[in-house]
């Protein structure tokens, strides 16, 4: 059911949207496809998709806020970098990939190599 018709109908005019209605069941297949929960809606002032992540990815990825995992993944894919452009690049602030890339240094996932001024990461 739209909220708003008004404004649904002009969103599909201008091609912003393909179909109405189609949305939320391609949500909940891609879900179920990757074997996720389904998402859960709450009703209230406003509507709320909440998307709970399956124990294994959680945990695999290092718990909250997407782990140390991505960062990892990040360094091997693009060697040498340094702090700043890792976080640009991940779009995440400094403070919290400062933070996974020391867990990751600790487990001897990664190392820092060159001087200070110009070396970068580099995963073992």
């Amino acid at each position: 059911m739209l909220r708003n018709p008004n404004i649904a109908n002009i969103l599909q005019r201008i091609k912003y949207i393909e179909k109405m209605g189609t949305g939320i069941n391609r949500m909940q297949n891609s879900m179920k496809e990757a074997g996720m929960k389904p998402i859960r809606f709450e009703f209230g002032g406003f509507v709320t998709a909440v998307f709970e992540r399956a124990a294994e990815a959680f945990e695999e990825n290092g718990g909250i806020n997407g782990g140390i995992n991505p960062i990892l993944e990040y360094i091997k894919i693009n060697p040498g970098l340094r702090l700043p452009a890792i976080s640009q690049g991940l779009e995440m602030p400094d403070k919290t990939v400062e933070k996974k890339i020391k867990a990751l240094k600790q487990e001897g996932k990664i190392e820092y190599r060159g001087s200070k001024k110009t070396g970068g990461y580099y995963a073992k």
